[in-house]
């Protein structure tokens, strides 16, 4: 019995303590704490193969949100070997669900080898790698031709013209110093080249550089950017002389728009921008300011051209006018003048899209390559934007009036090999299909020559084009 005693209390401990655990009692209800929100950085591919001199194929770095991540997230590459240079530059910002294709150039000069670049992720008290693994292989010299031929950049065609955005300036020149300023993205940087004898005359390091322009006093560079900045260089000095951080402008909840990717200078000190999304190939058309750093939105001047967005723009030789397109298929064009006031339009050339637009010295006249039912033309407008001509083309890659505005020329890739069309006023009329005392001559020009060694053909080779008239337009 007295053993009996001595058991009994024992088993009663037991009973309870496993009736408290069926009950569901003690600490079996606290949940786990929600999982907090997060993010993951990763890379595709994950290694890149280049020669010097060269440029890489895209590596997409992508930031995918986990458990409701909404935030911003700042990527720093280290690792990157002497030489190489990505684009956009590091450190750059990403959005959680962005996709964001970065390109590494290698100079000629690049160290070979392999290496292991870093690409940090951050955001607040997040942080999260991938590694890349980057080879530089070693290049072949240029060959030795003379610098009559060409000027070497490096360049990369998709970052000086991205699909999906409209063409911006990227090339300006400076006549006092007979320097002709290059804007080259791919390799973050300014190019100077001397106009006398085709010689590099310097490099200006500005990261994601996408345009440039002279103001009209000469005495400064405009260079806009992929970044939020605005950038200007000293023409003598040739280095940077000032940097405008660029805030933005919010026209809707949500949306910025804070990329300068275009900067034309106007007389007077002010410049026409194209802002662009971080987010997207959209853009508004503001007015900057330098000497407060302001902007000024113009979409309220033309709604109608800028339903999706600012398209090509281009300005008078006299930095007095500005030609902006919309960006779609409506062909809407306006024309404002240096103060950012809206001189013509809107107008509508027609159902089509607008791909080039050129400026002559003063603003009298103004060209467009416009895609439309008649297929692919230039388009000669007047002052007040009216159409006057149009001129069949294949495929227009550049349009350009000459300095005394007495000639257009176009470069057009018809049928192999490229052409360069020039349309000048003529004093003696007699065609009757140019009626505007406009004739046309077509060079034939060689891939491996450069635009100063063009010859015309002889005279019953050259291409003839039927300039239509404006009636036709219609």
């Amino acid at each position: 019995m007295r053993r009996l005693h001595g058991i009994v209390p024992v088993l009663i401990l037991l009973w309870v303590a496993a009736g408290a655990a069926g009950c569901g009692g003690g600490s079996a209800n606290v949940q786990p704490p929600p999982p907090q929100p997060d993010f993951s950085l990763t890379l595709s591919p994950s290694s890149v193969t280049l020669t010097q001199g060269t440029t890489s194929t895209a590596v997409n770095v992508t930031i995918a949100g986990q458990n409701g991540f909404t935030g911003t997230v700042q990527v720093t590459l280290s690792g990157l070997p002497t030489g190489v240079i990505p684009n956009p530059a590091s450190p750059f910002s990403m959005n959680a669900g962005a996709s964001q294709a970065v390109i590494f150039g290698a100079d000629s000069s690049a160290s070979t080898g392999n290496a292991t670049v870093a690409a940090q992720g951050t955001s607040g008290n997040l942080s999260h790698s991938a590694s890349l693994s980057v080879i530089v292989q070693p290049g072949t010299p240029p060959p030795a031709l003379p610098r009559t031929t060409f000027a070497r950049t490096d360049s990369v065609p998709s970052l000086d013209a991205p699909p999906g955005e409209p063409r911006r300036r990227r090339i300006v020149y400076d006549g006092a110093r007979k320097h002709v300023f290059v804007a080259n993205p791919g390799m973050n940087r300014l190019e100077v080249f001397s106009a006398a004898d085709g010689s590099r005359a310097g490099q200006i390091a500005i990261p994601a550089v996408t345009s440039v322009d002279i103001t009209a006093d000469g005495s400064a560079i405009w260079a806009g950017t992929g970044d939020e900045q605005i950038v200007t260089v000293d023409p003598a000095q040739l280095a940077v002389s000032a940097r405008y951080p660029v805030s933005g402008l919010t026209p809707l909840p949500n949306t910025v728009f804070n990329r300068p990717v275009e900067v034309l200078a106007l007389a007077g000190g002010k410049g026409i921008v194209r802002l662009r999304r971080p987010d997207a190939a959209t853009s508004l058309l503001a007015l900057w300011d330098p000497a407060t750093n302001s902007l000024t939105d113009l979409t309220s001047l033309a709604p109608s051209v800028f339903k999706n967005g600012a398209g090509v723009m281009a300005r008078s030789g006299d930095h007095a006018k500005v030609l902006v397109a919309a960006n779609d298929s409506s062909g809407e064009i306006a024309l404002f003048d240096a103060s950012g006031s809206l001189l013509v339009g809107p107008t509508a050339i027609g159902i089509g899209s607008i791909a080039l637009a050129a400026a002559n010295s003063n603003g009298s006249a103004f060209a467009i390559a416009f895609q439309g039912g008649n297929g692919e033309e230039v388009i000669l407008l007047d002052a007040a934007l009216n159409p006057l001509h149009a001129y069949g083309v294949a495929l227009a890659r550049g349009l350009a009036f000459s300095r005394d505005a007495s000639s257009l020329f176009v470069s057009e890739n018809a049928d192999m090999p490229p052409v360069v069309t020039g349309a000048r006023k003529s004093k003696n009329q007699t065609k009757p299909e140019c009626s505007s005392g406009l004739q046309i001559a077509a060079w034939r020009l060689s891939m491996a020559r450069s635009l100063q060694r063009y010859r015309p053909l002889h005279p019953h080779l050259a291409r003839r084009r039927r300039w239509r008239r404006p009636e036709d337009l219609r």
